[in-house]
């Protein structure tokens, strides 16, 4: 899809789909199913940090859980919103 037409799409339909600058094309496909696995990640991330929360977890066992070193599960436990949690 020509990336015009991405950029449309994705302002009509409120969808986060990285659209890179310049002219050429977008395999939208590619782009749902990283939209798809992003979310599924931070849901799993999520349900860790409650787990942490309440308890059951340690930080370092949840990220040898979702396969991240801690840093980085630290750093993605940061970027959830506190609603979220």
């Amino acid at each position: 899809m020509e990336t015009d037409a991405a950029r449309v799409i994705c302002d009509i339909t409120n969808t986060p789909i990285f659209v890179p600058e310049g002219k050429g094309e977008i395999n939208v496909c590619k782009a749902v199913q990283d939209m798809i696995y992003e979310r599924e990640k931070l849901a799993e991330i999520r349900t860790l940090v409650k787990q942490i929360q309440k308890g059951r977890l340690t930080i370092e066992q949840a990220a040898e859980d979702s396969n991240m070193a801690v840093e980085q599960f630290k750093e993605a436990m940061s970027k959830l919103p506190q609603e979220a949690v």
